[in-house]
């Protein structure tokens, strides 16, 4: 999670032990959690792939 947040896809807060961390996409790679982009990762034919 750290990793990705020093690459600047994710923003990572840590406060401290205990306590929830919490992660988030940054607005500017939401693209990538699209259902087209998912599709194209995953190798489905989006012409004949409807779900």
């Amino acid at each position: 999670m750290q990793e990705l947040a020093s690459l600047g896809v994710m923003d990572f807060r840590h406060d401290c032990i205990g306590k929830p961390s919490m992660l988030a996409i940054k607005p500017e790679w939401a693209w990538c959690m699209e259902d087209g982009f998912r599709a194209l990762l995953l190798g489905h034919d989006l012409a004949t792939d409807r779900g």
